[in-house]
């Protein structure tokens, strides 16, 4: 059950793969893409009570729920989630959830807090801290089993005081296909693409990349932020335009917004390197698993995601909101065809060991418990 919905999402790709081997419903919010395997029918306040009763109806025995902020609708709707767990557990469903985006209890007492919180939350990030113990202290007692995609979710959760033994880890799923459709407006578009990829929020380190993308010794590159703005994090993508304007860079740099998933698998098809420069690593693991998937170059930040994921040989790291290193990592990987060609290889080694195949099967044993 989760509120996206594309070909290329965590979810879809989940059940794509599970539906080979024992039957699946995919409950998807009232506004998702019409696809044959989805039901899209839950929306706002009251999605505890849709989804409970068509679980009933389908008479499922495991209902797995994908959770992160804002899964389910703006702030207010989130807080119904605790509700439809206990539903569900009051109908004799067996629960599990997946946890995306796992928020460590230090980063309340940082001022990069303010970088996850949306716009639309008005009270302080004591109050915030306060919720997510509730949060993730409902989700411990109401559910049989949480699933992280790294030990490090886990470690964080533990900050939480949550009940270890209903974690199990299970990877990010990476498909090893890396056939790609030519989408023809991307043809001409140039051949070397430094590409950043997810939505567009403030955790993401975007002002480090375009800072050091502008001072970059290298003419002929361009800089394609691939991914939709987020509502709630009003004026922030104004912010951005406007460093890029303030740099002189804009025939350099371009915004793509929303792109269907053929395109997103163009474009890393296509891109020279991918650059993932987060500051803090709450929900990183869907595009390293792109960049995995096509055997990219990247370059990442120091973070304990990032160190945990990668070794030195995959991946090129960073520290954390520092343009000058920034700069200096894109320029070794674009001015270095042998050094690229390396991180290429050592990368897509991950591809494998991670495959949706295994990842499927992982999924069935937990939902056998």
């Amino acid at each position: 059950m989760d509120r996206f919905v594309t070909d290329t999402w965590y979810s879809n790709n989940l059940v794509q793969t599970l539906s080979k081997l024992c039957p699946i419903h995919y409950y998807a919010d009232v506004f998702a893409p019409k696809k044959k395997h989805v039901k899209p029918f839950w929306h706002g306040i009251f999605f505890p009570f849709q989804i409970v009763r068509e679980s009933i109806r389908d008479g499922v025995n495991v209902v797995h729920l994908q959770f992160e902020l804002n899964m389910f609708g703006r702030t207010v709707t989130n807080l119904a989630f605790p509700f439809l767990l206990f539903f569900l557990r009051l109908v004799r469903k067996k629960v599990i959830v997946t946890l995306h985006g796992v928020i460590p209890y230090e980063l309340f007492k940082s001022k990069k807090i303010t970088e996850i919180v949306p716009t639309d939350v008005v009270f302080p990030p004591s109050i915030l801290k306060i919720a997510m113990f509730c949060v993730y202290g409902s989700i411990s007692k109401l559910s049989n089993k949480m699933i992280v995609h790294s030990p490090i979710f886990k470690k964080w959760l533990l900050q939480y005081r949550i009940n270890t033994q209903k974690i199990d880890i299970i990877p990010h799923g990476i498909s090893t296909d890396r056939k790609v459709s030519m989408v023809k407006k991307w043809k001409d578009f140039g051949s070397r693409i430094v590409l950043n990829f997810g939505v567009i929020t403030p955790r993401k380190g975007l002002e480090t990349l375009i800072s050091a993308f502008a001072n970059l010794d290298v003419d002929d590159a361009k800089l394609v932020i691939a991914g939709r703005e987020m509502p709630y994090y009003v004026g922030y993508f104004d912010k951005i335009k406007e460093l890029v304007k303030k740099h002189g860079i804009e025939d350099r740099v371009l915004f793509t917004g929303f792109l269907p998933d053929k395109e997103v698998h163009y474009l890393f098809e296509k891109a020279e390197i991918v650059v993932i420069p987060y500051h803090v690593c709450i929900s990183a693991s869907g595009v390293l698993s792109y960049a995995v998937q096509h055997a990219k170059p990247t370059i990442v930040t120091e973070t304990e995601f990032f160190m945990e994921e990668l070794s030195r040989s995959e991946s090129l790291f960073v520290p954390v909101d520092d343009v000058n290193e920034l700069k200096n990592a894109m320029e070794q990987l674009l001015k270095n065809g042998a050094l690229k060609n390396e991180f290429s290889k050592q990368i897509a080694l991950k591809a494998k060991a991670n495959s949706w195949e295994k990842v499927a099967q992982k999924h069935l044993e937990v939902y056998r418990l």
